[in-house]
């Protein structure tokens, strides 16, 4: 994750585009049940609301906050990264992980 962003800092898109595919096939092997539809969401195919149906029980708070960035980076469709942080958005857990992936985001 550190080198996508820093990647994606640097403008370095190609890089950060190969290190965001790198994240989603970590994430597709760390939750294998949920492999197919992050696969379908990373590359924008099926619909958002299902596909998070298909991701979020499988997830955890840190799978899940994972996956909500390394999905924006792989540009998948709003709706499912909402749904994902929506599920999780009652945990506490889970917005400080957030947190501290958007705070790397956007560092100088």
């Amino acid at each position: 994750m550190d080198r996508l962003i820093e990647a994606h800092r640097r403008g370095q898109g190609a890089v950060a585009f190969a290190f965001a595919k790198c994240a989603e096939k970590l994430l597709c092997s760390a939750y294998p049940a949920a492999a197919p539809a992050i696969s379908l969401a990373a590359s924008r195919k099926g619909k958002g609301a299902i596909l998070s149906r298909q991701i979020v029980p499988h997830m955890d708070v840190a799978g899940a906050a994972a996956a909500v960035v390394v999905l924006m980076f792989r540009g998948a469709r709003q709706p499912v990264v909402r749904a994902i942080s929506e599920a999780f958005a009652g945990d506490r857990d889970f917005r400080n992980v957030q947190r501290i992936l958007c705070r790397r985001m956007f560092e100088a």
